[in-house]
């Protein structure tokens, strides 16, 4: 169900389209099994970090977490992408509803989905030398999480531990 609902409001509905169940069903491209799998890998990191309920208490309010975010966000480019990605997220809600379009935020979804994605296998995120980058990627990886578990949650569709 959550595949055809999410391939009905991926879809502009000022344009006509056959559907198709070998697309909707498809795990890759803008499609729910690609998004929840996306969500599942997400997942998966913060479990393996020990970050499954969120932010560890003993992090917040640490004093240097945030100049640490940015001096690494700086130095890689998927970092300050994936990011940069996350933080057009009210924008995308905003356009999506004030046109009355949610494959507005599909699309929003899925972009953030592949950037996660390219970030996932490019980058060391649990394994990461360097303390500060490994606390930055977790974060970026906490924002992902969040991001998807709303979007998902907005388009009346479930999140999902596994698949």
């Amino acid at each position: 169900i959550a595949a055809v609902k999410y391939a009905e409001l991926s879809t502009r509905r000022d344009v006509d389209y056959v559907f198709s169940p070998e697309k909707v069903l498809s795990p890759k491209g803008n499609t729910a099994p690609y998004i929840l799998y996306s969500l599942v890998r997400v997942k998966g990191i913060l479990r393996r970090a020990g970050w499954a309920a969120g932010i560890p208490s003993e992090l917040r309010g640490k004093p240097n977490l945030l100049s640490d975010m940015v001096y690494h966000l700086h130095r890689n480019d998927l970092d300050r992408q994936l990011g940069v990605r996350l933080l057009g997220f009210a924008i995308a809600i905003e356009d999506a509803i004030q046109t009355l379009m949610p494959s507005k935020l599909t699309a929003y979804l899925y972009s953030v989905c592949l950037l996660f994605n390219a970030f996932y296998e490019e980058c060391e995120v649990t394994k990461a030398t360097d303390e500060g980058l490994r606390l930055t990627r977790l974060l970026l990886v906490h924002g992902v999480r969040q991001v998807l578990e709303k979007c998902l949650d907005l388009l009346g569709i479930q999140a999902v531990e596994t698949l």
